[in-house]
């Protein structure tokens, strides 16, 4: 996605190290439509670095152009969906082990380093 505006909010666990991110963005996709992104990002503990893993998702397409008759563009519409998702998913926990549960996902060792 070819980013137009993207924000995220950041819950950490300062004892482990992990987190959870909220994200939130709005882009064009490579079919050349927009799109509203909402998800729970989690920072990579795999072997293999990763990056972000989600435990959510959601996309939500926007017709471009704007269909004939539409009295109001789908933009904000999308938007404030997925906000309220965004919303919905912080209330289940703001605890990286339960997202991380929920997306079988590795969590950060505990041990010190060797």
């Amino acid at each position: 996605m070819a980013l137009i505006m993207c924000t995220s909010v950041v819950l950490s666990d300062l004892r482990s190290g992990d987190g959870v991110e909220l994200e939130l963005a709005v882009g064009w996709t490579p079919e050349g439509t927009l799109a509203v992104d909402a998800g729970v990002g989690l920072p990579c503990f795999c072997a293999t670095e990763h990056g972000t893993h989600y435990a959510e998702s959601l996309t939500i397409p926007i017709p471009v152009p704007i269909p004939a008759g539409m009295a109001l563009h789908p933009l904000p519409a999308a938007f404030a969906a997925a906000t309220a998702q965004l919303a919905e998913w912080s209330g289940q926990s703001s605890s990286p082990s339960h997202w991380r549960a929920l997306a079988g996902l590795p969590g950060p060792s505990l041990e010190p380093p060797r």
